[in-house]
């Protein structure tokens, strides 16, 4: 294996482009697909839930955040950015959140 990407990384430091792919796996229409539904399938998951959400027995007033949390995940979980910029979207949207769930429990006591 480690054979194999020095050789990658010398084929590309001098150019050799043909070289570096003949030990690429082939792209397919199948292993776009795969990997498109493992990119999909999350979010799709979250979006589910976040429409389940409202029905479900038990869950009250704290429904419309949890909606909007899912549904925000699910976005983001779709989104082709990095991990920290996820990480960075989803601490604000939560901080917001608890923010907005807190004063809504002040005003109905």
């Amino acid at each position: 294996m480690c054979a194999a990407v020095l050789a990658g990384a010398i084929s590309a430091a001098y150019g050799n482009w043909d070289e570096l792919l003949e030990g690429a796996p082939e792209v397919s229409l199948i292993s776009r697909t795969a990997r498109t539904f493992r990119r999909i399938v999350p979010s799709m998951v979250l979006a589910g839930a976040a429409l389940v959400i409202p029905i479900l027995p038990g869950v009250g007033a704290s429904a419309d955040g949890i909606r909007v949390l899912l549904l925000a995940t699910a976005v983001l979980s779709a989104l082709p950015t990095g991990d920290a910029a996820r990480d960075i979207i989803r601490g604000t949207l939560d901080k917001a959140l608890i923010k907005d769930s807190g004063s809504g429990a002040a005003k109905n006591n």
